[in-house]
């Protein structure tokens, strides 16, 4: 595993995972979630990231501007700034591995956003979605559900007058603003036509759509919407060796 940073001015952090053995012709885009779901899941795609090396793919995960180790920790997120980020990372991996093809792997928000670079020109002739939401809207929705549950439960026995209150503008202790919820709410996980292998990867408990491209069922559950699990770290160790081998089957 390599760190490192890259885009214009550096500004972008990655780890780059190289492949054990031959590399193949594709190599694998990771994008993360946002929020809660990128610290629960953080473990869970470092693991998947050697599951696909084992495979032969080289891999690149990375923080998207103003999150985790993002050189840039400002205020100003936006979808834009997010889609563009992809846009780099791509050709980051692209020029690190020398692949003829990417494959973008998206986790939840991170494959709305997959999405939407894609039809935004970035060149990916495959992509996995992990769990997409129906909608940005959709997963904002659930977001804000567990952060009412989280402070129901932190206040279950305090009085009234002490009660904690969620701060304006935020989802769960991480800011959210609101130019940049009505940019994600429209984000849906439809891909372009250049998109030319499409696969959705359905935890157990996740709810069944009807969507083009190949539909692969996982065998672990998550717990998105679970409040108890928002602080537990989730490591689906059957599900992480199910997507490296269907992606090997599937991908040259």
């Amino acid at each position: 595993m390599e760190p490192l940073y890259f885009g214009p001015g550096g500004r972008l952090f990655g780890l780059r995972s190289e492949p054990i053995g031959p590399a193949r012709k594709t190599a694998i885009l990771i994008c993360h979630s946002w929020g809660v779901e990128y610290m629960r899941s953080y473990r869970a795609l470092f693991l998947l990231a050697q599951q696909l090396g084992a495979r032969g793919f080289e891999t690149l995960r990375f923080d998207y501007s103003g999150t985790g180790d993002a050189a840039e920790m400002n205020e100003d997120a936006t979808l834009e700034r997010w889609v563009e980020d992809i846009r780099c990372a791509a050709d980051e991996l692209r020029a690190l591995s020398g692949a003829d093809h990417i494959c973008l792997l998206g986790l939840r928000l991170g494959a709305l956003l997959a999405m939407r670079a894609a039809s935004s020109g970035v060149q990916a002739e495959a992509a996995a979605l992990w769990d997409a939401p129906e909608s940005g809207r959709r997963w904002i929705g659930e977001l804000q559900e567990l952060d009412r549950l989280h402070y129901a439960h932190k206040n279950r026995y305090l009085p009234p007058k002490l009660a904690l209150q969620p701060l304006p503008g935020e989802i769960l202790g991480r800011r959210w603003p609101e130019e940049l919820d009505a940019s994600v709410s429209p984000l849906t996980p439809l891909a372009p036509h250049s998109v030319a292998q499409l696969f959705h990867l359905r935890s157990a408990d996740a709810i069944e759509m009807s969507l083009d491209g190949e539909a692969i069922k996982l065998p672990d559950p998550a717990h998105w919407n679970d409040v108890t699990w928002i602080t537990r770290p989730w490591i689906p160790a059957s599900t992480q060796r199910v997507i490296a081998d269907a992606l090997a089957e599937r991908l040259q």
